[in-house]
């Protein structure tokens, strides 16, 4: 995308990233906000998380039965709404999330929840 769309234009980037937003202990407990997020938005030249508050954990073993006996002490947020271009775009996507969550025998994946994104284009 990046070779062929403009630099002006905002260019959404979603999806499951793999990205984890909080530190892991060896235990896969989530801890602090990592830096693995950061690095991330370094490399897309952009934002992979919202500008609000970053959504709940999209891999929640602790609440999702289909991978609580596997992975019952992980959960981290692992997809993301974002955009590219962060120093050029106009008008400037502000975008907020959250995630959603299946109702308890309903759970549609064995490993995340859907994140809803909200974007708002900005005219400056």
């Amino acid at each position: 995308m990046s070779q062929t769309a403009p630099k002006t234009v905002p260019m959404l980037l979603a999806g499951d990233l793999n990205i984890e937003y909080f530190a892991a202990d060896q235990h896969g407990r989530p801890g602090p906000v990592g830096t693995d997020h950061v690095d991330a938005n370094a490399v897309v030249g952009g934002r992979i998380q919202p500008d609000g508050p970053i959504h709940a954990a999209t891999f929640d073993g602790t609440a999702n039965p289909l991978t609580g006996r596997r992975y019952r002490h992980y959960s981290n947020v692992l997809d993301y709404v974002g955009h590219l271009n962060e120093n050029g775009c106009r008008p400037r996507p502000t975008i907020s999330t959250r995630t959603l969550r299946y109702e308890p025998g309903r759970e549609a994946s064995d490993h995340h929840f859907p994140v809803l994104a909200t974007v708002i284009l900005n005219r400056a």
